[in-house]
């Protein structure tokens, strides 16, 4: 056994250095690189649940959502070094001897990600997601942003006297719903909201949310509709939105609000399919008054759009394959997109209630 001495072992410790000075980047890279990735994973196949569930409900089939409870990963190093030396004996000549000495080292990193997945289930969890939202949750939504014509249209199914579809908040609604004179409320007050004439807030004295008319806006045209389709009494520009029990005063608008799954089946019913599908009968079918079919676009009027096609779409932000069709977002359909980001929001407003820890399936991968 030959042991390293002198200039061979500067040589192997020179050697040694690069590996060890790279282990102290290895883990700040790790996270630079690995958390972009799960988080980028995360957004997109949470989208791709949404949109598979929408189509399952379209096949009216039930729909199933799976949490991510966790992402545990683990960075494993190896590093090596191996000296070999040869000698060579020159027989021939001058008989000089030739020795060779070959320093390799190996560096190696490997990742062991663990994934913990859980149903999202249980009482709280099946409750949160059949009870119609609070007017304050709506309130929120288009305080933060969200298109105010949008969230009302995806949310409320009567203000005051005034219905917006109410049976699509159920699977495969068999007559056409009632919606025009909603649409009507909807356009007028989206041109008060454009010029900034009415405002809404979450809290008053009595923690009740509000829609407050800015001084004179009710006798601007889309105000005097407002006021007559809603039928508010005059001289009042202040209103507290009431969810509970209906009641008569000049300054309530009576609301009846969808639960998440009532939003979720208003939005699946949207979802084009194939022709042959519908002959198959594996789809509902709605009808208007005179027997023909209902065309659900009506309802989402190009705001929400869910393609559906043979092949694999090439210009789709959001795709899901189920049975043997496409069906996807284009990655162009801004406003589809957004709908899918209030959806997000109030699924994990849901799942954060979910206090009941079903059996988690653990997944280790190599």
């Amino acid at each position: 056994m030959k042991i390293i001495t002198g200039r061979n072992w500067r040589i192997f410790i020179l050697t040694l250095l690069p590996i060890v000075q790279s282990c102290s980047y290895v883990g700040p890279n790790s996270v630079e690189n690995d958390r972009r990735n799960y988080n980028d994973v995360l957004q997109e196949t949470n989208n791709e649940e949404i949109l598979l569930n929408l189509v399952r409900m379209k096949y009216v089939d039930t729909p199933s959502f799976i949490n991510v409870n966790s992402i545990t990963s683990q960075l494993s190093f190896s590093a090596s070094t191996s000296l070999s030396v040869t000698k060579t004996v020159n027989s021939i000549g001058d008989g000089i001897n030739s020795l060779a000495k070959t320093i390799a080292p190996s560096f190696t990193v490997t990742d062991s990600p663990v994934i913990s997945y859980s149903p999202l289930q249980g009482d709280q969890y099946v409750r949160e997601l059949l009870t119609p939202v609070t007017p304050a949750l709506i309130t929120l939504l288009v305080s933060s942003g969200s298109p105010l014509g949008v969230v009302l249209k995806m949310s409320i199914a009567r203000m005051n006297d005034v219905w917006n579809a109410p049976n699509a908040s159920r699977p495969s609604p068999e007559m056409a719903p009632q919606f025009e004179q909603f649409d009507e409320l909807i356009f007028n007050l989206n041109l008060l909201n454009k010029n900034v004439q009415l405002s809404y807030s979450v809290v008053d004295k009595k923690s009740l949310p509000t829609l407050r008319f800015e001084p004179g806006a009710l006798a601007t045209p889309p105000g005097k509709n407002v006021v007559r389709i809603l039928n508010l009494a005059p001289g009042i520009d202040k209103f507290v939105f009431n969810s509970g029990d209906w009641v008569k005063k000049k300054n309530v608008i009576n609301v009846q609000t969808r639960s998440v799954m009532g939003m979720l089946y208003l939005l699946s019913h949207s979802v084009s399919v194939p022709p042959e599908h519908e002959k198959l009968g594996w789809v509902g079918k709605t009808l208007n008054a005179d027997g023909s079919p209902f065309d659900w676009s009506r309802i989402t009027k190009g705001l929400f759009v869910i393609n559906v096609s043979s092949e694999k779409p090439s210009d789709a932000d959001i795709m899901v394959k189920y049975r043997d069709r496409w069906f996807s977002v284009a990655r162009n359909d801004l406003s589809t997109k957004k709908i899918f980001n209030i959806i997000s929001l109030l699924l994990a407003l849901q799942s954060g209630t979910n206090d009941v820890k079903p059996p988690a399936l653990t997944i280790p991968l190599n």
